[in-house]
């Protein structure tokens, strides 16, 4: 028997006073952080004794006992001299369906701040509870114990002991309107439509993914008030699924059948193919290789979601072929150039490319949509496939360029060549493009006709908001053409990678209600020529970070290049402003920002024979994710 186990009586009891009393003076002189006072704080005084917490989040959560057993409460009887408490208010108009039981999703990521659907839950108890449930905690500092869904803002503690009767009674009235089968003969409704994963309470775990109770790793032979708040006697623990963390349950109004989680249907390559000496560029009409959402470029055709692994972190990976599309050399594409969108993220969370050894390509934000570019190598079996360390998301992705082995490159796609940022159009040189007008803008500069091109565009001068369409002339619009929105009296410069026809040319249409003012700079250009120019090189992404990175001690293999690909996420979260990148005294590249604007850009830096990189952010505060995905030479 440990120490902890044998304390009893007197000693106990005074063990658990002064953890309380010294909890509530660490509280009140500020030592503990926001949302871990004593209800959040399931350490005992005697460090024998294991966590509560630890308890109920590890990565396959199991109790001492796995048989299921009764409701807690369920013997005890009725105490006339208590009124029966209120439950809950339930929305109207809920839908007769329900949510499915909640699979278990363990903690994978440090993201404590309160969800929208945990802090709605927490306020929904305070709102029918009042002064018996003044104290209900969500966020814990990443720092603090072990693993648990507090650190994800998914989990809340309400502060209620058994050993009061009116706070036992109020305890059980909660939980059974959670646990309740509904009109409709649905188990547990009320706890499937607010998407609890599981409940902690008074010896006893509840799961959904067990479907009853069992009991809490040996509490019920330790009756002892010093563990109390291990054995959850003193609050209860609740954790959500994902799903319910985002309010996206169908107690907030959600769906009660959202899609299913994607299977892994098969193994992608995690090898990129090899690259030699470098790639080639080769344009295409871009192209949508798969959407989540309906199921498109999915082996069965149904929709689904990326999901995380229910231990937390990457989850099945979602694969595509990509050597076997239209335009594709035979047995020359090494790597692609893509766009994904995730939509409907219950998580904030990280995509993830497997051929960069399950690198991050991109964030993802949660109930929103995100949007980056950037260039993945395609493995060894034709394939690129991505994942999500956290909850839930849609995906879409559109090819938008290949980069090939020359020797594939020919007749259709060339090396790529430095432009020094040549401006090739101005409409202060022409006229402003004026509402629902379509334009023909050539992207031909002095020395080069390409055969696709990376640009810079800049929108200025609006009065109103609204979008810019770019596409290669001659092709038609798809679901995957670059669609540029603009602000109103803001100014954006957004970079498209994009094919032209045979005579260097692109279409621009404002879809807009009210002319802008365009620029279109020309960053690089593929030309057929098998002696001017660079070839591409693409690496996992490598982040640079702050005013200056030296080449040498980011990317060591990149020495001696003439240029970076860089994937800059952007945003500014109240005012408008410049990013600039540039090296020695070559011409910078620069993005303009606009107020309130999450913004995803690929830009080359050519590289002077320092390879120092500089950074300027001009006018308000920008967060900035940058990474090298590739370098020319």
């Amino acid at each position: 028997m440990s120490r902890a186990a044998g304390m009893t009586g007197r000693s106990g009891r005074s063990r658990a006073a002064g953890t309380a009393l010294g909890a509530a003076l660490a509280l009140a002189l500020g030592l503990l952080a926001p949302g871990v006072a004593v209800a959040a704080d399931d350490r005992l005084s005697d460090a024998a004794t294991p966590s509560a917490e630890a308890t109920l989040t590890e990565d396959s959560p199991v109790t001492a006992d796995d048989t299921v057993v009764d409701d807690p409460d369920a013997e005890k009887p009725e105490e006339p001299d208590v009124p029966p408490p209120p439950v809950p208010a339930t929305p109207e108009g809920l839908p007769a369906a329900v949510d499915a039981l909640a699979n278990y999703q363990g903690q994978g990521i440090c993201d404590p701040s309160a969800k929208k659907g945990t802090q709605a839950f927490a306020d929904l108890i305070k709102s029918t509870y009042g002064s018996l449930a003044y104290s209900v905690w969500i966020p814990r500092d990443c720092s603090i114990g072990g693993r648990s869904e507090h650190k994800e803002g998914r989990a809340l503690d309400w502060m209620i002991d058994r050993r009061v009767k009116v706070e036992r009674k109020t305890a059980k009235a909660f939980i059974d309107w959670l646990l309740a089968t509904d009109e409709n003969g649905n188990e547990f409704a009320m706890a499937r439509r607010l998407g609890v994963m599981y409940i902690g309470w008074d010896d006893r775990i509840w799961e959904s993914y067990r479907q009853g109770w069992s009991e809490l790793k040996g509490c019920f032979s330790t009756p002892e008030p010093g563990y109390d708040n291990y054995c959850h006697r003193n609050h209860i623990h609740i954790s959500l699924s994902w799903d319910g963390a985002a309010g996206q349950t169908s107690f907030w109004g959600g769906s009660p059948t959202p899609p299913p989680f994607c299977n892994r249907w098969a193994t992608a390559s995690s090898e990129p193919m090899p690259v030699g000496n470098g790639l080639d560029f080769v344009a295409i009409t871009p192209r949508r290789v798969l959407d989540t959402r309906q199921g498109l470029g999915l082996p069965n055709g149904q929709a689904c979601r990326l999901t995380q692994n229910s231990g937390g972190g990457a989850g099945a990976p979602v694969s595509l072929n990509v050597a076997d599309l239209p335009r594709v050399p035979a047995d020359g594409v090494r790597a692609v150039a893509v766009r994904t969108v995730t939509v409907g993220s219950n998580s904030p969370a990280t995509l993830r490319a497997r051929t960069f050894d399950g690198a991050s390509i991109a964030p993802i934000k949660m109930n929103a949509r995100t949007e980056a570019t950037t260039v993945v190598p395609v493995g060894s079996d034709g394939t690129i496939a991505f994942t999500t360390d956290s909850g839930a998301t849609h995906l879409l992705v559109d090819v938008i360029g290949y980069f090939v082995k020359p020797a594939a490159a020919v007749g259709v796609g060339g090396r790529l060549s430095l432009q020094d940022q040549q401006v090739v159009y101005d409409t202060a040189d022409d006229t402003v493009l004026g509402p629902k007008e379509k334009r023909i803008i050539s992207v031909a500069t002095d020395d080069t006709l390409p055969s696709g091109a990376l640009l810079s565009i800049t929108i200025s001068d609006a009065e109103r908001s609204g979008k810019l369409v770019v596409r290669e002339a001659g092709s038609k619009r798809t679901s995957a053409t670059p669609v540029l929105s603009y602000r109103q009296a803001d100014i954006s410069t957004q970079t498209v990678l994009t094919g032209v026809d045979e005579d260097g040319n692109i279409v621009v249409v404002n879809k807009g209600r009210a002319p802008v003012s365009l620029t279109v700079t020309v960053q690089a250009a593929a030309q057929p020529s098998s002696t001017e120019g660079s070839l591409l090189v693409p690496v996992a992404p490598t982040e640079i970070t702050g005013k200056r990175t030296a080449m040498r001690r980011v990317l060591r293999d990149a020495q001696g290049s003439t240029a970076v690909l860089v994937q800059v996420d952007a945003r500014t979260p109240r005012k408008a402003a410049t990013l600039t990148y540039w090296s020695g005294t070559l011409t910078p590249t620069t993005l303009a920002i606009g107020r309130r604007t999450t913004q995803s850009s690929l830009i080359v830096v050519p590289l002077s024979e320092s390879g120092l990189i500089l950074r300027e952010v001009v006018g308000g505060d920008v967060d900035v994710t940058a990474r090298i995905v590739g370098y020319l030479r």
